[in-house]
């Protein structure tokens, strides 16, 4: 590894998964990189992890780099949202006032949203008449629309310049569930070293665009479906690939920051609750285990027997891939993804300063 402080090693690129209150761990990860001076060539980002990210590079932009900086931010934020250190109280709180600068509670477009939902139900009962399933129509009155999102304009600008001007490649994802793609943005960086210009498709990926970054595919890129589809009909990518393997891949090592295991922790659930969080553990690792499965299939398909020369053909333009992932350790139930935790970040510090030393390591023998 090139041992200038802050130099970019372009055989390291991070892939960094975000979920709810487990950005803590992303955060922990990317605090470890600043306390190793790891700058990677390229780093891929989900959901809350833009934010991070973008903080991430900003420190990177200092000389020297700020102690504890990625620290200090995450617990000025649970300072913010968790006033009462009690989950039960803080959760009022933030039902009552939200996060600031985040997120609020959709109380008066609740209520509107549930009048509009009663009448169509009314129209189609009408419509029905005895065919009508009665439990269903019920159940259709309750609103998507829960939380309204409260990031400023300035908020997706300044996110979307800090991408734009750095020179570490940079991309995050969205959905277009209308046109069933997937929207992959990149930073100008990004786009030359994928060879990818906004617009092109995935070689690999066949509902995969390219675009690059802006302001409202900065907000596309932190669209939660608690917000509803009234002013925005592009979703957060997280839902449908919550790492992102494939662009990381142009590296030889890749860093995986991963906020849940890739199995379940602890006993099967017994209540509501629990299923809920594994339903969405097994989501999440299901589309990273594809991606994953064609890594290594590609790192058998190249390696070459021994003696051999190394393949050639259509192969010889793949390169094996070594993934170094860091996972959570605890199981972090549904509820827990509401409420950051400062333990979470400071475990991922530790066990991606462990992954960073031992690629440094050997390097330096």
């Amino acid at each position: 590894m090139n041992e200038e402080v802050g130099s970019k090693d372009p055989q390291v690129a991070f892939a960094i998964g975000g979920l709810g209150g487990n950005n803590a761990f992303g955060a922990g990860f990317l605090q470890a990189a600043l306390d190793n001076d790891v700058k990677p060539a390229m780093i891929t980002c989900t959901s809350g992890q833009i934010w991070w990210v973008s903080k991430y590079v900003q420190a990177i932009e200092q000389k020297p780099v700020p102690i504890d900086y990625l620290r200090k931010d995450m617990e000025e934020f649970i300072k913010s949202t968790e006033p009462f250190h009690q989950h039960d109280l803080d959760l009022l709180y933030m039902n009552l006032h939200g996060k600031s600068g985040m997120m609020r509670t959709a109380f008066p477009e609740f209520i509107l949203d549930m009048m509009k939902n009663t009448i169509s139900v009314f129209e189609r009962i009408l419509q029905q008449g005895k065919k009508t399933f009665f439990a269903r129509e019920l159940m259709s009155e309750w609103p998507v629309r829960v939380l309204i999102p409260r990031f400023s304009n300035e908020f997706f600008a300044n996110i979307s310049n800090v991408f734009k001007n750095c020179d570490i490649g940079i991309a995050f994802n969205s959905y277009d569930p209308i046109d069933g793609m997937e929207v992959v943005h990149l930073n100008p960086k990004a786009q030359d070293l994928l060879d990818k210009k906004p617009g092109d498709k995935s070689s690999h990926r066949s509902r995969t665009l390219y675009k690059d970054i802006k302001p409202e595919y900065v907000k596309n890129g932190l669209w939660l479906f608690q917000y509803g589809f009234e002013d925005c009909s592009i979703i957060d990518g997280c839902y449908f690939r919550g790492v992102m393997l494939s662009e990381a891949a142009i590296a030889e090592n890749v860093f995986v920051s991963r906020p849940i295991n890739y199995k379940w922790i602890g006993k099967l659930p017994t209540n509501y609750i629990e299923n809920e969080d594994l339903k969405t553990e097994i989501s999440f690792n299901g589309s990273y285990q594809g991606e994953r499965d064609k890594i290594i299939m590609i790192n058998n398909l190249i390696k070459p027997e021994e003696g051999a020369k190394p393949e050639e053909g259509v192969l010889k333009k793949y390169h094996h891939v070594d993934l170094r992932e860091v996972e959570i350790e605890t199981q972090r139930g549904f509820f827990d993804y509401v409420f950051e935790d400062i333990n979470v970040f400071d475990r991922a510090r530790e066990l991606a300063d462990a992954a960073f030393k031992s690629y440094k390591k050997p390097l330096k023998t």
